[in-house]
């Protein structure tokens, strides 16, 4: 699970990032 934790933030960010860009 330790593992895990990494990814899911990675992911967290990206989408966030994803989100922002269609949202401009």
């Amino acid at each position: 699970m330790s593992y895990s934790y990494p990814s899911y933030v990675s992911i967290k960010k990206w989408k966030m990032k994803f989100f922002q860009f269609e949202s401009c």
